[in-house]
């Protein structure tokens, strides 16, 4: 049985490090304003996607082309493995429920809720100052 769950880790852990960086390169590069493609006379380009942060800047468009034909290529592998992703950590969340007990599932709802509630007024949730923190010297203007 831990060889099984091991085994599941590692690859949950692989296949989360491959869409996150597959996801944070189209997040960063969605606020980059795409250059124009050459005009072809018979066909439009539409690409739904951004390349990768600071190429946008760098590359010409027939390289552009050459790399939404990559994306291209690897979201079609990505996809089922976001899909599988998904599936084991919902999966992992039911068996981490199944843990605690009425109580605790009680609070932790009313947790998410909270924390729901104010990510929704566009707050973040409040840390808890620890001891250390607070104790935690500060520098002086005069510098050191």
């Amino acid at each position: 049985m831990n060889v099984r769950v091991s085994c599941a880790r590692k690859i949950v852990g692989a296949t989360i490090a491959v869409l996150t960086l597959a996801g944070t390169l189209q997040l960063q590069a969605a606020d980059e304003k795409p250059a124009k493609p050459a005009a072809k006379p018979t066909a439009k380009i539409d690409r739904r996607g951004p390349i990768p942060v600071y190429y946008g800047r760098v590359v010409a468009p027939d390289q552009k082309e050459s790399i939404y034909a990559i994306q291209d290529k690897y979201q079609a592998q990505i996809a089922p493995l976001a899909a599988q992703i998904k599936a084991l950590m919902a999966q992992r969340d039911k068996e981490i429920e199944a843990v605690l007990t009425p109580e605790q599932l009680t609070k932790v709802a009313a947790l998410k809720k909270e924390a729901a509630s104010k990510a929704a007024a566009g707050k973040k949730p409040a840390a808890k100052k620890t001891e250390a923190a607070a104790e935690k010297p500060v520098k002086s203007a005069g510098g050191n």
